[in-house]
């Protein structure tokens, strides 16, 4: 079904579309999704990296670089380290119209248009857009590099077979009948390649596409594979390709990879067309990757190229329809949903041609029908628009999946000066890459348990800030009743509260200062004895004078004349172990001992020990008789 060409409605249509792929997928950025999901913190933490912030080795793929350079530019924010995903989202639709306009070249103007208004249908490829990744950015440059192939692919045949460029021989430069050679093309073409697997080493598996297509056309058509000698410079893309894929798996190892899993197959058909990922970071459970109309799109699509298998664009759109599956094949559970937009470009390309076909059918009552080709397209749009902006930001669970309350409670410890010791209670592993990047480095929190009498008090002369979740409100009473002129808040924390410590209140009680050294840094500096309802409550003060290379168990024991152990007490320090004290901190230690009878003349032996290995780092005696 040809188009007219011209008609400014076309170009006004185009750039609505565009329009509505980067509103969609900028609006509330930083808002929807609320919080930072810690799988994103993770990245944007080796973003942080590059910049000589956030503790972390700078390490990763080519999108880590780009948002180093987005950190420099600007801040690190999770609007802009969403951002980085958003744009990716952006180039992807641009990328499916260059694409369908290169591969369905000189057919309809039409399916480009259809096609990239398919793409921002897509559920998926809108939710993460939004999130924090640059996966985005390696599906669209891929497809990228599919428009400039089927270009270059153009040129190439309308060319002469032998005709050169009037510059020189070499195949870069350009000619001036076209844009630039077909060679030239190419070339650009495996650059953006080599920038998508720099990204997703991943983008290697759709890669299969090229010498698989090439190889069935030269198998079908000899001739004009040997007349056009330009194509021979496409072998260097499969070359390319099939020597990144051998160091890749060289170094990933074979059997993890090439292994067929059926149940992985049925899986992925669940994916497209029934019920898709749990996670609510990647999708709003439940959601398939199609929707009903899409899906039916989709398969109008799959029989009309069924009918034109002899056309080697309908080949090569199987083909990379194909391939794009394999990432979601060959990865674990975890990531396997988001590899799925590797398909993104080439089901829209089908969804686009199936629409077209429906046309042709309808065009035959009604000569106006490409006018209503959109419509199903526009209710898609609005079925996915409805369920990320209503359904999926109003999602009960959506606040504890991106961590929100830590979020918060992260950004307001940031605001603090960077002297102050931070403190959490309790520990928030799950959440840990969230707190880290609000305070934008990842040693500055300490998470401690406030259980088993381990209680760190931080350092002499320095302000500390204690950050207690509601669900812990003897750790509130503990701290407030051992620093009484604390400062207690709940503010602006709805599911925390601070207890801040100034610089100028005491950690030690001063009972009975020593100062004892055990090695490895741990050193004794204060304790006292309390007799509690048939217990004695023995409450030490430890300062680190290096951060210990081990976790150590702590150990107390009860000696009489003989040094017969008469009882013995042991703490694996769970609570707050030994190998996160920093230097100059101090930990409270309180051991639970039964009461001896008075006569019994004993002593109090207090030291640590290697956990599993019972071999003592070293031993304090203090004098206790009755």
């Amino acid at each position: 079904m040809k188009q007219k060409k011209g008609g400014g409605w076309y170009r006004l249509a185009v750039l609505l579309v565009i329009f509505i792929a980067a509103a969609s997928r900028f609006w509330q950025l930083d808002t929807l999704p609320p919080g930072l999901h810690p799988a994103e913190a993770v990245f944007g933490l080796h973003g942080l990296s590059l910049m000589g912030e956030g503790g972390m080795m700078p390490e990763g793929p080519l999108s880590v670089w780009l948002l180093g350079r987005v950190f420099d530019l600007y801040a690190p924010t999770p609007w802009h380290l969403r951002a980085l995903g958003a744009g990716g989202g952006v180039v992807l639709v641009l990328g499916v119209y260059a694409a369908a306009a290169a591969l369905f070249k000189p057919a309809a103007r039409l399916i480009p248009l259809l096609a990239m208004l398919a793409v921002i249908t897509l559920y998926p490829a809108l939710n993460l857009s939004r999130w924090g990744s640059g996966l985005l950015w390696s599906v669209a440059l891929f497809t990228l590099a599919m428009a400039l192939f089927w270009h270059s692919l153009n040129l190439a045949i309308l060319l002469p077979p032998r005709r050169r460029s009037v510059i020189g021989r070499h195949w870069l430069w350009l000619s001036p009948e076209h844009p630039y050679t077909p060679g030239a093309a190419m070339g650009l073409a495996g650059v953006l390649l080599g920038f998508s697997w720099a990204i997703c080493p991943l983008a290697l598996l759709p890669s299969l596409l090229f010498p698989l297509f090439l190889g069935a056309w030269y198998l079908v058509d000899k001739l004009v594979v040997w007349q056009h000698r330009r194509l021979w410079l496409f072998l260097g893309l499969p070359l390319l390709f099939m020597g990144g894929l051998t160091f890749w798996l060289a170094n990933e190892g074979l059997g993890g990879w090439l292994i067929f899993r059926p149940a992985q197959v049925g899986r992925l058909l669940i994916w497209l067309f029934a019920s898709g990922s749990e996670m609510l970071a990647y999708n709003l459970p439940g959601r398939s990757f199609l929707d009903l109309l899409q899906a039916g799109l989709l398969l109008v699509g799959l029989i009309t190229l069924a009918r034109q298998w002899s056309d080697r664009r309908g080949r090569f759109l199987a083909l990379w329809f194909g391939v794009s599956l394999l990432p979601a094949l060959f990865t674990s559970d975890f990531v396997a949903w988001p590899m799925l937009l590797f398909a993104a470009a080439p089901l829209s390309l089908l969804m686009a041609l199936g629409l077209v076909r429906l046309g042709q059918q309808l065009q035959a009552r009604w000569p106006r029908a490409e006018l209503i080709l959109c419509v199903p397209l526009l209710i898609s749009l609005f079925l996915t628009g409805r369920a990320y902006f209503i359904t999926y930001a109003n999602h009960p669970d959506l606040a504890a999946a991106f961590a929100v309350d830590e979020w918060l409670m992260a950004r307001h410890a940031a605001a603090y000066p960077p002297e102050t010791w931070l403190y959490l209670t309790p520990p928030k592993p799950e959440a840990e890459p969230t707190i880290q990047f609000a305070l934008r480095h990842t040693g500055r929190l300490r998470a401690f348990t406030g259980e088993a009498g381990v209680w760190p008090l931080g350092r002499l002369q320095a302000p500390a800030l204690y950050l207690i979740g509601n669900d812990q409100p003897e750790a509130v009473t503990y701290l407030t009743q051992f620093f009484p002129t604390a400062t207690l808040s709940d503010e602006p924390l709805d599911s925390y509260q601070t207890v801040y410590v100034p610089p100028f209140l005491p950690r030690l009680p001063q009972n009975r200062p020593t100062d004892l050294s055990l090695g490895d840094g741990i050193g004794l500096v204060d304790w006292q004895v309390v007799e509690e309802e048939g217990e004695m409550v023995v409450i030490l003060y430890w300062q680190a004078a290096a951060t210990p290379q081990q976790d150590y168990t702590f150990s107390m024991r009860r000696l009489d004349e003989q040094d017969n152990i008469l009882v013995q007490t042991d703490n694996p320090l769970i609570a707050y172990p030994t190998g996160r004290w920093q230097a100059g901190e101090i930990v409270q230690i309180t051991a639970r001992l039964p009461q001896l009878a008075p006569t019994i003349p004993n002593r109090l032996v207090v030291g640590f020990y290697q956990s599993g290995l019972n071999q003592p780092l070293a031993e304090v005696i203090l004098v206790r008789w009755p």
